[in-house]
């Protein structure tokens, strides 16, 4: 998830005029609004949960190595409530790292989820959809949580709401990929596979590539057809950057086994 970052924090550089000293700590320390310390840092937008996520799964693979469950159970449970203290209290922290501490629970709870293969258990009872969106309903009707402002809800209807939804939205996404055609299904993954570079797109030339779209097919103002049409050309932009990355690693990595094997 670095590169992603690394590829937004070069445009954003490349882009604003605030003296590069200025940009490099905005990038470096990767703000996502602030309120008792760093208040003087921008903040560096949308792409905050690009290093977010990067710190979660870094912090957890230390936490994995931990031999006993349960321990690992009481550790990412306290280090979330923490994380629920360090918002309340206003220490929002560089890279969002108190996010990624209190994400850590559902992490875990995914990877278990994956570890005992409990989402394909589950996909056998089509019917167990409905529990889960009453419970993701009432999740939402709850107040819902928003990692950006460290608004975190209720713990007990953000945990359940949260894993809800992540459940009925893999039921429904493998249900659709059996009744779609296969292109779209292809489509659709490689849309997720590119959900980074699309999120930099979106960030950096939103206003520019709706209001070409608003020109170009005469409209007065942005509208659900523009807006839509808008969307559509910044996934493609973002899946073939992806793609053009992907094809780089691959080269750069076949050169440096090359010279490795060279040097042997």
């Amino acid at each position: 998830s670095l590169l992603p970052y690394c590829s937004f924090s070069l445009l954003y550089i490349l882009i604003n005029d605030y003296g590069t000293i200025e940009e490099l700590k905005t990038v470096i320390l990767s703000v996502s609004y602030t309120k008792n310390i760093l208040s003087a840092i921008p903040t560096i937008g949308p792409v905050y949960f690009i290093t977010l996520l990067f710190c979660t799964k870094l912090i957890y693979i230390f936490i994995d190595r931990i031999k006993s469950e349960l321990a690992k159970h009481i550790i990412v449970f306290t280090l979330s409530i923490f994380a629920i203290f360090l918002g309340a209290s206003g220490y929002w922290l560089p890279w969002s790292l108190d996010c990624s501490i209190y994400c850590l629970l559902f992490y875990h709870i995914a990877y278990n989820l994956r570890k005992y293969d409990l989402l394909n258990k589950l996909n056998e009872y089509k019917a167990v959809v409905l529990i889960l969106c009453s419970i993701w309903y009432l999740h939402i009707l709850n107040g819902g949580m928003e990692l950006a402002i460290r608004n975190y809800g209720n713990l007990g209807y953000t945990i359940f709401g949260a894993v809800s939804a992540f459940i009925v939205t893999y039921i429904l996404s493998d249900s659709l990929s059996k009744l779609l055609p296969k292109i779209f299904v292809e489509f659709l993954k490689l849309t997720g596979e590119s959900t980074l570079y699309i999120l930099i797109i979106h960030t950096f030339f939103f206003g520019v590539i709706n209001n070409f779209i608003e020109r170009k097919m005469g409209f007065n103002g942005p509208n659900i057809f523009s807006l839509t049409i808008g969307v559509f050309f910044q996934i493609i932009f973002g899946i073939v950057v992806y793609i053009i990355v992907a094809k780089l690693k691959v080269i750069i990595k076949s050169k440096i086994k090359v010279k490795k094997e060279a040097v042997k």
